[in-house]
């Protein structure tokens, strides 16, 4: 295992639950092992809202 260190953070909302870990890079952003353009589909109203 690395020793790099990263910002973690858990959501849930009824049954669901959101866990992030967000390391230090480049501005990548990976979601369940794809891009964030293809898992959002290039909707630019989800990624904006991730990005704020």
């Amino acid at each position: 295992m690395t020793d790099t260190a990263y910002h973690y953070g858990t959501g849930r909302r009824k049954s669901a639950i959101a866990r992030v870990r967000m390391y230090p890079g480049n501005g990548g952003m990976t979601v369940n092992g794809k891009s964030s353009r293809d898992y959002f589909g290039g909707r630019a109203v989800h990624q904006a809202n991730i990005t704020e």
